[in-house]
Order: structure tokens, then sequence, then C-alpha cells
């Protein structure tokens, strides 16, 4: 990314490149200061921009299998366990992840968001409502230019989840486990874990 935001920036009269930490980069036209402002207003609000990978997955994969995710705290990791398999002595389960709660958190995204024009909200409402309604959810947040306004609410109400599933368990919350930590990182702007794509 580096390489291709310093190509980037060798066309200073074209375009201004803007470092968005826990992004890409965001490029604005050069003689478009209001979007440089813009840009720059949203960016502080990015507090938590990713999760640790394998954080990611205990919280948002719906299972179609019996597996479940457990936290083994002596390693910082997560194992996948199946039912017909003896759970670890140390391990602690993740919440459980369902359509249901992936379903309420978007709708939560929905109700919550103040600037969300009527149209905007009665279509995301009805993908809700649809057949698959993450990946309809998400069309519609693409088809709306939403996908950042989505991704900071999701990003704070998975980082609310992990806190209060870390304090139920006695565990102390990781700065690793949110932001720039060093295993492979991951966008939850995602179909109920179908992929996965950076913004």
């Amino acid at each position: 990314m580096g390489k291709w935001s310093a190509f980037l920036g060798g066309f200073p009269d074209d375009i201004t490149v803007i470092p968005n930490p826990g992004s890409d980069v965001l490029v604005v036209p050069a003689n478009r200061l209001d979007l440089r402002a813009k840009a720059d207003q949203a960016a502080p609000t990015l507090q938590y921009a990713r999760l640790r990978s394998d954080i990611f997955d205990a919280l948002t994969r719906i299972s179609n299998s019996d597996e479940r995710p457990l936290y083994l705290p002596e390693t910082d990791a997560v194992l996948w366990h199946s039912a017909q398999e003896s759970v670890p002595a140390n391990g602690i389960p993740f919440p459980v992840t369902n359509i249901k709660s992936e379903v309420d958190v978007r709708r939560n995204f929905i109700n919550r968001h103040a600037g969300l024009a009527e149209m905007a909200k009665t279509a995301l409402l009805a993908a809700l409502d649809s057949q698959g309604p993450l990946r309809q959810f998400t069309n519609g947040i693409r088809s709306y230019g939403l996908i950042q306004e989505w991704h900071i609410f999701r990003m704070e109400a998975l980082v609310e989840r992990l806190r209060d599933w870390a304090t139920a368990h006695a565990l102390a919350f990781k700065d690793e486990w949110v932001g720039a930590g060093e295993r492979q990182l991951s966008w939850p702007v995602d179909d109920n874990y179908l992929g996965r794509f950076v913004t």
C-alpha cells in the first residue's frame, strides 16, 4: 500500500492523497478542498478500525456446524471447538452469533443513524426482512454510500461486545485485540461471514 500511495502522491496538481490509519488511503481531486476537510473531520471517529482476525471471526462468524469459538487465555488464541470434542479446561466461550443477533445490530444502525434519508432507511429495513438479510443489507449500504458509517458503527458495537465479554469472564481487555496489532487484521464489512472486502 505504501508504494501505491507514493505513486499517487506523485500527482499533487491532480489529486490529494489523505492517509487514513486503519483503512485504505483516501484520494480526492486536488481542487476539492471541501472533500479534504470532510475526510479530516471523519478520520478521528475511526478509533477502532480493525479487529484481530481470529477475534473478529469469533464475534461474527455464523457457524453452520456444531463448532463454537473458545478463547484460550494462556496463548491468547481462539480455538474453534466441536461439541463432540472435550472442552479444554481453560477455554472461555465467546457469545453465540446467529442471524438474529446480526440482524439486530444492523437494525440498531438504521434506527440510530440520525442523518439517514427516509428512502435509505425504508430500503435497509426491507432488506433485513428479505431472504438473505445480511447480504441484502450490505448491498443497500453500498448503494446508499453508507459503508464508512456502517463500519464505524459496527466496530463500536463489536468492541463493546468484546469488552462486555471480557468483563463477564474476568479477562483483561487486550489492546492487541483491536487497532493495529501484529496479527492479520480484517475489516468487518461482510455478508454473514461469507467473505470480506476492504473499503
